[in-house]
């Protein structure tokens, strides 16, 4: 006679945290696409292997036989590519240690970038308002096309020589770098929020204190996303406000909240666990 399986045992309930700590962040979270492709093209400007040279505007680029190679005066008669330019020339011609791309791209891929950061930091596109630039800028685009001015526009943007050598791409790098460590990991974290199972402590400024309120009747919202924003350079960020209830009532914002959905439901499920502790003692 076989043994009756044993009862299968009930799913575990999702674990949500005890304490949901949201911060506020300001605009200069977004500008890590600045700080990451200066590095990247500093380091392909390295890789590039070209320096720059400083010549007279006179100088000509050909090709002859020279004899001083290295400052020696018996060296072999070679054929070598040179850069000449008439004796009297002012300034005279120079090579630097700078590293520096032969192609423009870097740094006109690296303005582009830099121009778009500060648009969409600046002005806020939120909900259809986003698709409707983007709507927008096709159409622009289709209409070029349409009237074959699109290879025009092509061709300009190709004159565009905008050069950064490798130290500007590096100070540029490092300074925006250091001053969005500063704000992510110690101005940012002066103002917060934190939900516990009963109550919410709120430090919603700089330098002032903890207020404390109670999490009856507290409800939260959600604002509308700007799509160049929170979701292409935030990767999931949004804005959250939050309302108070009793008679101290309140309204607190807080801007760029990270991974925004996900402590939003782990908020909605510790209130309704304090609901439900609540009910369970009536």
């Amino acid at each position: 006679m076989s043994a009756s399986p044993p009862p299968a045992k009930p799913a575990a309930a999702p674990q949500h945290p005890d304490t949901i700590r949201i911060y506020s962040h300001s605009m200069l979270f977004y500008f890590w696409p600045v700080w990451a492709l200066g590095y990247f093209f500093a380091l392909w400007t390295f890789l590039d292997g070209h320096r720059v040279a400083f010549v007279p505007e006179s100088a000509k680029y050909g090709t002859g036989m020279v004899s001083k190679l290295n400052g020696q005066e018996d060296a072999p008669e070679k054929k070598a590519s040179i850069i000449y330019a008439d004796e009297n020339s002012k300034p005279s011609m120079e090579v630097t240690p700078l590293h520096m791309t032969v192609s423009p791209l870097p740094g006109v891929v690296f303005t582009v970038v830099l121009g778009f950061v500060l648009f969409v930091t600046n002005i806020s596109l939120r909900g259809l308002m986003s698709y409707l630039v983007l709507g927008f800028v096709a159409l622009v685009l289709l209409t070029l096309h349409s009237f074959g001015l699109l290879k025009n526009l092509g061709t300009f943007a190709a004159l565009l020589d905008i050069r950064i050598n490798m130290g500007g791409y590096l100070f540029i790098s490092t300074l925006l770098l250091t001053i969005w460590l500063l704000a992510f990991y110690f101005f940012d974290r002066q103002m917060y929020i934190i939900f516990t199972t009963g109550q919410v402590k709120v430090c919603a400024e700089v330098g002032e204190g903890e207020k404390v309120y109670d999490v009856t009747g507290l409800h939260f919202e959600k604002l509308r996303s700007d799509f160049f924003r929170h979701v292409v350079l935030g990767m999931g960020s949004g804005d959250l406000v939050v309302h108070t209830s009793g008679a101290d009532s309140r309204e607190f914002r807080f801007d760029n909240v990270l991974n925004i959905d996900k402590k939003i439901k782990d908020i909605e499920a510790l209130i309704s666990a304090k609901r439900q502790v609540t009910m369970a003692h009536v």
